[in-house]
């Protein structure tokens, strides 16, 4: 099974700006602008899919309330601390690597870039980014469709203004070519909800899941780590899910694409603000009802990407009950799929064994307890939740392991990265 890596970013990029009322379309946007800049700039296609990826990821290391207000504030001292982790975090897997220096220098002022080691290409890059997050923070809400040109002089003069120090005069001047252009506005201001880009469908950005798995890991862990309860949350389900898949007899490539559905099945929790993720009581009825919109996010968004329309069935029913008790779309029996039941077994058996804000990890016993109850009142299904129960001590061994393997690659990734508390948290 393929995955385009491309599609893949731009799902995540949609979700994440779906989470906050101050970042609505922010990493599309800023994508728009940095694809335009680097095609006046003439740059090779091999460069320009660099710079659109690194645009769609560029604010992935955002984990905190702390990081938001200072990009929200342009706060110089903290700024870097989210660039710094998202470069980390990409960095680990070799296709991104120089992805994840753009990201790393994309609050960097021209005038400081390459006195940090970074060549001349990486430099550009990475300063054409800096300019679009800039402008595009710009972009305020009183500014719409209808009156964004009334505002197009005033983005001129604001990035006329820092050509030197913070931008270098030939991306300055790109920018300043582009913006004459009244469509270039418009596009900006349309082009979001169905963001598209000749650069998605380049075949060095497509992976053979067979060859490397490396790409499910990171996108994993992009979508688990903005809350440190759940670091590995989804790399567990996916390892529980495919030991799950095996019991019951389904062939090798059935087993890889609910280990990809499994991956990413919370993918949707991008789109939940930081707080509500990270609230330390118990969620009211309404903060429940937006927690219930994350699979529904995780199904629209994966089914955008070419070839991945069955697994975003699997992965956004996760929370499908037999019962039609759970959310969001009330399917009940044999319209659950068998590889959601899988995954929906497999995520509360995680879920169990992890620490939340509101209580300890669960015993064997009261685990056991809880899924045979959810099974016998016919909410999941009672041979797959048997098979686990019947194994659950080397369930609970290869989930052990997995965890721990994953604490090790993240903190040592992220050792310079901070916050420090976060990632001691994280049992790094």
């Amino acid at each position: 099974m393929n995955v385009n890596l491309v599609q893949l970013s731009l799902a995540l990029s949609r979700c994440v700006d779906m989470s906050n009322d101050d970042f609505i379309n922010h990493h599309l946007r800023t994508a728009y602008f940095s694809e335009k800049i680097g095609e006046y700039l003439g740059l090779p296609d091999t460069d320009m899919i660099e710079l659109v990826v690194a645009a769609m990821l560029h604010d992935i290391g955002v984990l905190s309330q702390d990081d938001l207000t200072a990009i929200i504030d342009q706060n110089e001292t903290k700024i870097h601390g989210h660039a710094r982790r998202g470069a980390a975090l990409l960095g680990i897997y070799e296709p991104f690597r120089d992805v994840a220096q753009i990201i790393l220098h994309h609050h960097t002022n021209a005038e400081d870039l390459f006195q940090q080691g970074l060549n001349q290409r990486l430099g550009l890059l990475s300063n054409i980014l800096f300019l679009a997050d800039s402008l595009e923070r710009k972009i305020s809400n009183k500014i719409t469709l209808n009156n964004v040109l009334d505002y197009k002089d005033d983005f001129i003069r604001y990035v006329s203004g820092r050509v030197g120090r913070y931008y270098l005069p030939d991306v300055a001047g790109a920018f300043i070519h582009c913006a004459q252009s009244e469509v270039f506005w418009f596009e900006a201001m349309m082009t979001c909800a169905n963001r598209k880009s000749k650069y998605t469908n380049v075949s060095p950005w497509i992976c053979s899941l067979e060859d490397d798995r490396g790409i499910v890991e990171l996108f994993s862990n992009l979508i688990d780590l903005r809350s440190h309860f759940t670091a590995t949350h989804s790399a567990g389900v996916a390892c529980t899910s495919r030991g799950l898949a095996e019991l019951i007899g389904l062939g090798y490539e059935a087993c890889e694409a609910i280990n990809l559905a499994a991956n990413l099945h919370d993918l949707g929790k991008l789109s939940v603000p930081l707080a509500l993720i990270n609230k330390p009581g118990k969620l009211t009825d309404s903060e429940f009802n937006t927690i219930k919109l994350h699979p529904f996010y995780t199904q629209k968004v994966l089914s955008s990407i070419q070839g991945m329309e069955e697994v975003a069935i699997w992965a956004g029913t996760h929370h499908e009950r037999l019962d039609g008790s759970g959310y969001p779309f009330g399917l009940r029996g044999e319209a659950i799929p068998i590889q959601s039941r899988i995954i929906a077994v497999s995520d509360i058996f995680v879920a169990m064994s992890e620490r939340r804000p509101y209580r300890e990890p669960l015993d064997k016993p009261r685990a056991m307890q809880e899924l045979t109850h959810a099974a016998r009142n016919g909410q999941i299904d009672p041979v797959i939740s048997g098979l686990l129960l019947d194994n659950y001590d080397a369930f609970s061994f290869t989930l052990n392991m997995n965890t721990y393997r994953a604490h090790k690659r993240l903190s040592q990734a992220m050792e310079d990265c901070g916050p420090p508390q976060l990632w001691a948290a994280y049992g790094g």
